[in-house]
């Protein structure tokens, strides 16, 4: 490896690999450690049932809940991480995501950070990803989003 770089990334999935383009983007040398290797290239890639039913690329290894019982990791140890079963959902957080929640098993308490804060990284990854839709048909959704960089295919109107 020539040199040593600035940042040390510990995984390439959606995660990783969007912190190392927009740290790249401002001139630091950044290197990611993968655990896994390239995923195969096979007819299988395709088939739902063998992905998600058989779990054909979910690791052979287990893994114990809190009440000792064993079960096979929903996670997959390829270059890009589980992006590569990525269901192409990029999610914005409401405003009351980030609040107190008080539900039947407990408390999820309060975030440190406050949706404005995350906005305008929202909008940068919404840029990153091709984000489609159409901003203002959502009754739940934060006040200002900016209309989404690309044109929602699924309706015609937009």
């Amino acid at each position: 490896m020539p040199g040593q770089p600035d940042v040390l990334i510990i995984g390439s999935g959606i995660g990783g690999g969007t912190l190392a383009s927009r740290l790249v983007q401002h001139g630091l040398h950044v290197t990611i450690l993968e655990r896994g290797g390239f995923l195969p290239q096979e007819a299988e890639n395709w088939n739902v049932d063998a992905v998600f039913g058989e779990q054909l690329y979910v690791p052979t290894e287990t893994w114990c809940d809190k009440h000792g019982n064993a079960f096979r990791p929903g996670t997959y140890y390829y270059v890009g991480g589980s992006s590569k079963m990525f269901g192409a959902v990029m999610i914005r957080f409401r405003e009351a995501d980030f609040m107190e929640l008080v539900h039947e098993d407990g408390i999820s308490p309060e975030w440190p950070i406050k949706y404005p804060d995350l906005e305008p990284y929202y909008a940068l990854a919404e840029k990153m990803y091709c984000v489609h839709g159409t901003a203002g048909v959502d009754p739940t959704e934060p006040p200002g989003v900016p209309p989404y960089p690309f044109r929602n295919r699924l309706n015609r109107r937009s």
